[in-house]
């Protein structure tokens, strides 16, 4: 986000980062990890994690055990890459594993973490602007009074990039 900021500071002909310039590169940073979720869904990128997760979720709220998941992939699965999956959906907040406690060693117990979770997790404050609505008005005004004054050389950013727009 630094690098977004000094761009956002850059665009303003500042050689300071302001609060404005790290809220509104906040706002893009959250739009593109919601664009990029809107396209390619809760898609992990790991086969093994993506399977585990479906599973996991269809199961809910009863949980796999070890020896579910094993058999969800037909056995054809390591100890090693199950682990990796599961440690990549407890890293990204999507699964949890516990131990239930047996006559002899604990059972491991894997859930799906319910969307609602994670949503409430992933929420920031919404008082931020749109990343693109203070580089619009500040532009807007800017262009509104350049004809009393020698136009800037610095284009704006929806002159930049046109899939911003206005």
């Amino acid at each position: 986000m630094l690098r977004l900021s000094v761009a956002y500071a850059g665009l303003d002909g500042r050689n300071v980062i302001g609060v404005e310039h790290l809220r509104a590169a906040w706002g893009l940073w959250r739009y593109c990890e919601a664009s990029a979720a809107y396209i390619f869904g809760d898609a992990i990128g790991d086969a093994v994690a993506d399977r585990l997760l479906a599973a996991l979720r269809e199961a809910h709220p009863a949980g796999l055990d070890g020896s579910q998941q094993y058999a969800l992939f037909g056995r054809h699965v390591t100890r090693t890459q199950l682990d990796a999956a599961r440690t990549l959906l407890e890293e990204r907040g999507l699964a949890e594993t516990m131990a239930e406690p047996t006559r002899g060693r604990p059972r491991l117990v894997t859930f799906a973490i319910a969307n609602e979770a994670n949503q409430a997790k992933d929420n920031e404050p919404s008082d931020l602007p749109s990343p693109f609505s203070l580089r619009s008005q500040r532009w807007r005004s800017h262009w509104k009074d350049a004809s009393t004054r020698k136009r800037n050389t610095l284009a704006p950013h929806h002159a930049l990039c046109p899939a911003i727009g206005a």
